[in-house]
């Protein structure tokens, strides 16, 4: 079987999740599918940085567990095992035995574009290759990427304030214990007494939030996007020619501009690798040989990324290469988080802890609350009061009898979070360079214990001059990227806790909490400080079965 999944792995990426979606894909030849990477193109001020990533999960090539779940799908449909799904075999009705295709199999089914993708030949039949094409070109392969999400627009009078604040002994350095200390230090200023710190808490003068600034239409901000081996989107074109454009040129009116020309200075290249893109030998490269470039671009560094199972002493995160004449390094801190180093800006690097279990939690909880007569199911009126079922009801009620039961709903998520572990997803957040923005992970304007705590683990990613400690100048411009499992999607739901956590982050997934924790968690930070808990220490204790100082939502749902 492995043999067979191999075979399919030179189609997978004709489209994958590119931040510029606004171009047809191509497809990738074997030699691009083998290596099982993909490339990110970061925009730096100076050139642009190629980042390749090779990712692994299980020791294994990231898209074959995808492959084997479509090759699954494949097989219930394939009722006549010819090896093509013909008219009839796409004719399926919803799931009602168990001999029957399953949900996610009959979605598949029904799916109104599928026939587009009887390609090749043409034939009135679907191949296994060809269903994997069209997966992959409607954005459902193997590899998704979310929109990178911007830092918080604020001046530095937060950042400056905070730093001032942390740094006890006025050396304008922020060592370990001083880091440590960071709770009991800011403890006084939590003056709602919520647990967490916002702007005005900390006293930062001014407008701490200020609007950004318009930009230009059709202007991209991001600073990365996702390419697809193959594929050279004219956005990503037209966004390299703009932001590094140099060659002076004159314009058929002897007006002076820029040549969209890009020499090797430009795109940071040395001449050995830009000639071989430079095919007219001129020294530049014009949009066709740009589009050669992103198509296959040269790796200025090449990073491993192991998910899951890891060999012994293998890092999660690891450089294999970088090209010469490049100031890249990697840090590693203690507890594994990695981060690429270029210059004043750092890129982390992480496997994400969250996976898509934490929906069927959620909505396990959802349907319980939905269910005001407690009858066991849930009725169009139950779901129309529901802001989780209103809209998704008629895709969990797949016998479409107007009930809803929790079984029926559970054969459904089961599937989607099945379909949802085989593909792997990227999320880019950029996080400014501002400490408190940097601080500040779930972006509500406020530090809570959990993100000062995680100040201490980045000590040894930001310590430039080995000095074990921060001073200002080595607070970088800082983005994350984390990897992990997809998440399931439901029409209409939104999936609390639905977030990708950096290895950094120690804290449990969001879950359904029960009313009462809601009630109580007056930050809504997901976390009952000491504060917040009305109770006595000893039922805070019970409660807080980590010892971590915090109930989260996991350990509330404990109790009976």
């Amino acid at each position: 079987m492995m043999g067979r999944l191999l075979s399919f792995t030179s189609i997978v990426f004709l489209t994958a999740g590119v931040l510029f979606p606004d171009e047809p894909q191509q497809e990738a030849s074997a030699s691009d599918s083998a290596a099982a990477t993909r490339d990110i193109i970061y925009f730096h001020r100076e050139h642009p940085i190629f980042i390749r990533v090779r990712i692994e999960i299980d020791q294994t090539p990231f898209e074959l567990p995808w492959i084997a779940y479509v090759q699954a799908l494949f097989g219930e449909l394939d009722l006549d095992r010819d090896g093509s799904l013909g008219p009839e075999e796409l004719s399926v009705t919803a799931n009602v035995g168990s001999d029957e295709p399953s949900p996610e199999a009959v979605r598949l089914a029904r799916d109104p574009d599928l026939w587009s993708a009887d390609r090749s030949p043409f034939d009135q039949a679907i191949t296994m290759d060809e269903l994997t094409a069209f997966l992959v070109s409607a954005g459902r392969g193997p590899f998704h990427t979310v929109d990178a999400a911007s830092a918080p627009v604020s001046n530095d009078s937060v950042g400056m304030t905070l730093f001032g604040l942390l740094d006890l002994n006025s050396d304008r350095i922020l060592s370990r214990e001083e880091l440590e200390s960071a709770l009991t230090t800011l403890r006084r200023r939590d003056l709602d007494d919520d647990g967490t710190f916002g702007p005005l808490e900390l006293g930062a003068s001014g407008n701490s939030y200020v609007a950004p600034l318009a930009g230009t239409p059709g202007e991209t901000p991001r600073p990365f996007a996702a390419l697809t081996p193959g594929s050279a989107p004219i956005a990503i074109l037209r966004e390299l020619e703009r932001r590094y454009a140099k060659i002076p040129s004159a314009t058929s009116a002897g007006r002076s501009t820029l040549s969209r020309a890009l020499g090797s200075e430009e795109l940071g290249l040395e001449s050995e690798v830009f000639d071989r893109y430079d095919f007219d030998s001129d020294g530049r490269l014009d949009l066709d040989e740009l589009r050669e470039l992103v198509r296959r671009p040269p790796p200025t560094m090449e990073l491993v990324v192991r998910l899951g199972i890891r060999a012994e002493g293998a890092p999660v995160v690891e450089m294999i290469s970088s090209a010469k004449g490049q100031n890249i390094a990697v840090r590693r801190s203690a507890d594994g988080l990695a981060s690429i180093v270029i210059n004043d800006v750092q890129i982390e690097i992480a496997p994400a802890t969250s996976g898509p279990d934490v929906a069927k939690q959620y909505l396990l909880g959802q349907f319980a609350a939905a269910d005001l007569d407690k009858n066991n199911y849930l009725d169009d009126k139950e779901a129309g009061r529901s802001g989780t079922f209103r809209e998704s009801f008629a895709e969990f009620d797949k016998d479409a009898d107007g009930k809803l039961f929790e079984n029926e709903m559970t054969v459904v998520v089961d599937g989607r979070m099945k379909a949802a572990r085989s593909r792997t997803r990227m999320d880019i957040n950029s996080r400014g360079r501002n400490l408190f923005g940097i601080l500040d992970l779930d972006r509500n304007r406020s530090l809570s214990r959990r993100e000062l705590a995680q100040a201490v683990k980045r000590i040894a990613l930001w310590d430039t001059d080995s000095d074990r400690a921060i001073s200002e100048a080595e607070i970088p411009q800082l983005y994350q990227i984390s990897f992990g499992p997809g998440q399931p999607e439901f029409q209409g739901v939104q999936i609390p806790g639905q977030v990708q956590r950096s290895i950094g982050d120690t804290t449990s997934p969001l879950s359904a909490a029960p009313v009462w924790f809601e009630k109580l968690d007056r930050n809504r930070d997901s976390e009952l400080t000491r504060r917040e808990f009305p109770g006595t220490i000893a039922e805070f204790q019970k409660l807080d079965q980590n010892s971590d100082g915090v109930v989260d939502t996991a350990e509330a749902t404990l109790v009976k």
